[in-house]
């Protein structure tokens, strides 16, 4: 029993890093959004409980084994669990990008989206680096016998092997976040444009008039619609949308409505899509003007991006 605890632990540590991840993405959304999210990068979650685990075997292991007699071992031993521990935090760290912005934090959260990537290799690396450092431990106070598995591992100078793992670590990590920094500087105007934007409903009530505009999915490359209702119990809303509508952006550019689709002019409740071509460039806010309705000069609904 005594020799399978390392084993036992480092199963249940495995195990327990895996919970860990599927409680932060299940709480931070839902237990299917953790699973989706699992679906699509199993083969780095893989590696970092895998990872975790051997570790986390190999600590329990030290502890074990190793002498109270060998001057240093201990603190060696507590480097290692200091590794161990920065790697779970690392394997999990980008998920608090699902968290942040209910907390304000929008800015850091989109930096831990954009570096998921490096910070899935900083947990795998760190792993790697926390595996070597307690090989040479068990290496160097000979905590092992020549008849099991380390006999083999140990054929190579592990303090050597450790050199090696944190050079390669610090290299391959830093390399992958200048790549992600360099590959979306250049994307973030793209990505930006593209980007729908789900912008409220508006209401204004004057004269006798309620007119509620809700813009449908605003992007920045594409056509942009407002669904248009507009109610009233007196007279007849007998205008023309088109030819009494602007729209205009913070760098005071005026467009033109290109198309209504709906109701025709006339009687008390009008429904339809406003329609505008799309922006010349990016801008802070958008505003619709609606001029001259039932002795309104201008009706303003404004939304700010």
């Amino acid at each position: 029993m005594r020799k399978n605890k390392p084993i036992i632990i480092g199963t249940i540590g495995a195990i327990g890093l895996l919970i860990i991840y599927f409680v932060i993405l299940t709480v931070a959304n839902s237990f299917s959004h953790a699973l989706e999210q699992l679906s699509e990068i199993w083969y780095w979650i893989s590696i970092l409980v895998i990872g975790f685990g051997v570790q986390l075997g190999l600590y329990s292991y030290i502890r074990f084994n190793i002498s109270r007699k060998v001057k240093g071992a201990t603190a060696e031993v507590a480097t290692a669990g200091g590794i161990s521990t920065g790697s779970m935090i690392a394997c999990c760290a980008h998920h608090i990008s699902d968290v942040l912005p209910i907390v304000g934090l929008s800015a850091a959260a989109i930096f831990l989206v954009k570096y998921q990537l490096p910070f899935i290799l900083l947990g795998i690396f760190s792993n790697l680096v926390g595996i070597t450092i307690m090989l040479n431990i068990i290496q160097k106070h000979k905590l092992y016998q020549n008849e099991n598995i380390f006999k083999t591992i140990f054929a190579y100078n592990m303090k050597t092997v450790r050199n090696i793992a944190v050079v390669f670590s610090v290299v391959i990590v830093s390399i992958s976040f200048f790549l992600v920094s360099f590959k979306t500087t250049g994307l973030t105007v793209v990505a930006d444009a593209v980007a729908e934007i789900d912008l409220p409903a508006k209401i204004n009530r004057e004269n006798l008039v309620s007119i509620t505009v809700k813009p449908i999915k605003f992007s920045y490359n594409k056509t942009i619609e407002f669904h248009i209702k507009i109610d009233t119990h007196q007279g007849s809303l007998d205008f023309d949308l088109t030819q009494i509508s602007l729209l205009e952006d913070d760098k005071g550019n005026i467009y033109k409505p290109s198309s209504w689709e709906g109701s025709p002019p006339g009687g008390h409740h009008r429904s339809g899509m406003l329609r505008f071509p799309k922006l010349s460039e990016k801008t802070k806010f958008i505003k619709l003007i609606i001029k001259d309705v039932y002795d309104v000069p201008e009706r303003l609904f404004k939304w700010d991006l």
